[in-house]
């Protein structure tokens, strides 16, 4: 299985990035289309992942969904609100995913928003600005495991 922390990952396209309010629910993806990065800015879920681990993620959390995983999601009561970034890769492998409470979450919060802002403006620039702030979430996510 491929570790993306190892700093070789090649995104070569963003697909979507949303800030989210879920309220609390069980939600099913059979089986996901794009690899993503999620932060948490408040409350929490429950992943339980096909091959039996359960996930929490609350506030200040990041992770990753790689392409292919399978999984419910139990959001709890207070809900949660979050920015998730899907994005299509080069490589083929299956990626583990991973979470980690972020160290300094302000900062990721800031390039996660950063993020939304740039993916959703216009003109010519708007992918390659989106890229520039995607490639540094990523190389914080390595420098965390390294």
């Amino acid at each position: 299985m491929y570790d993306i922390t190892d700093g070789k990952l090649q995104i070569v396209n963003i697909t979507r990035v949303e800030e989210l309010r879920l309220r609390q629910c069980h939600l099913v993806d059979k089986k996901r289309t794009r690899d993503s990065f999620v932060y948490v800015l408040a409350g929490a879920v429950d992943y339980n992942m096909a091959d039996g681990r359960r996930l929490t993620f609350s506030k200040g959390d990041v992770y990753y969904l790689p392409l292919h995983c399978s999984y419910t999601m139990d959001v709890h009561p207070e809900g949660m609100h979050y920015i998730v970034c899907s994005f299509l890769c080069a490589q083929q492998e299956q990626r583990q995913d991973f979470c980690f409470s972020a160290q300094n979450p302000q900062s990721y919060e800031k390039l996660f928003r950063e993020l939304t802002l740039r993916f959703s403006s216009d003109g010519p620039e708007r992918m390659a600005e989106s890229m520039m702030v995607l490639y540094s979430i990523y190389a914080r996510i390595v420098k965390h495991y390294h």
